[in-house]
């Protein structure tokens, strides 16, 4: 019988999210004529900085923007810092990064619609799900 993965977000006591780097430029908006439009395009990676005792922190990068670009290109850095109500090792992090890397994609995606909003007059929200690319 296969093992039960933990649900580590309900183990996490504390949390703190912090914009470390924002890089975000609008682009001049030319029409297609090749008739295939515009794709979504969202570049994530991330690195675990470190992990000591019941605490972890991880840096979530992406790049946000469309293929061919057409209209702005984000390229934003997260720092999170969890707390957890245990001891927490490096597996258990790995074996979680998706819901951990989702926790902070929420909030990612409340800056990115801020500064669209304010670039645009209409806020860009994307869904908060980081699909990483291996």
């Amino acid at each position: 019988m296969p093992k039960k993965r933990t649900n580590i977000i309900k183990k996490i006591e504390k949390s703190n999210i912090k914009l470390n780097r924002i890089i975000a430029e609008s682009l001049p908006y030319t029409m297609i004529s090749d008739g295939k439009g515009v794709k979504l395009k969202e570049k994530f990676d991330y690195e675990i900085i470190g992990i000591n005792n019941n605490e972890a922190e991880i840096k979530l990068s992406a790049e946000i923007g469309f293929d061919p670009q057409k209209i702005f290109n984000i390229k934003i850095e997260l720092i999170g810092t969890f707390h957890f109500s245990e001891v927490i090792t490096e597996d258990k992090i790995k074996e979680n990064i998706s819901d951990l890397l989702n926790f902070m994609a929420t909030e990612m995606s409340f800056i990115v619609s801020f500064i669209t909003d304010k670039m645009f007059g209409k806020p860009y929200i994307f869904p908060p799900i980081v699909e990483l690319k291996e």
